[in-house]
């Protein structure tokens, strides 16, 4: 019943960060982070994410479910979804079968990232995973915290500015 198997995305190339701070292999990396803990943790909640290449999808459970979907702007992840809440299993295999370049720039690295926040908000407004039928409660908290990952920046901004609001208020 395993209608996805996804595996590792590799680049030979630095990400803008990794190379303004010269920690290109030395030291890990977001993807390190995605690609090792998080998606071998969804594998084992059966939640595996589909991250747009590097995946193999079976066509009959794609066709059932419409296609890829084109509702949001992170079509890969929504899919996933989507197959997840018609029973079908996802399987990750943490063996690199391709790789590619990073993003070149900060501008290309930001907005690429604005672009994940933006779909996985949208994910979370018109198909919410803590809703619905079809998944289980690891499912639902591990797509919910993919998609919430993208705010955990407004609690920061809060914690480091309420020692100046408390000294001025």
């Amino acid at each position: 019943n395993c209608a996805m198997v996804q595996t590792p995305h590799h680049f030979f190339s630095p990400d803008p960060f990794e190379r303004n701070f010269d920690t290109f292999r030395r030291v890990p990396n977001e993807g390190s982070l995605f690609y090792g803990l998080i998606q071998d943790g969804n594998d084992f909640w059966n939640a595996t994410f589909f991250c747009g290449s590097c995946a193999v999808i079976k066509r009959a459970p794609l066709t059932e479910i419409g296609g890829i979907a084109v509702e949001t702007v992170t079509e890969d992840a929504h899919t996933a979804l989507k197959l997840h809440r018609l029973g079908y299993n996802s399987a990750y295999l943490r063996t690199v079968q391709a790789a590619g370049l990073a993003t070149e720039n900060l501008a290309g690295h930001i907005g690429q990232r604005i672009r994940w926040a933006r779909g996985m908000a949208q994910i979370f407004r018109i198909d919410n995973p803590m809703f619905g039928k079809g998944l289980h409660l690891f499912q639902r908290l591990c797509y919910s915290n993919a998609m919430l990952h993208f705010f955990y920046g407004i609690p920061r901004l809060i914690f480091l500015t309420m020692p100046i609001a408390y000294l001025y208020f």
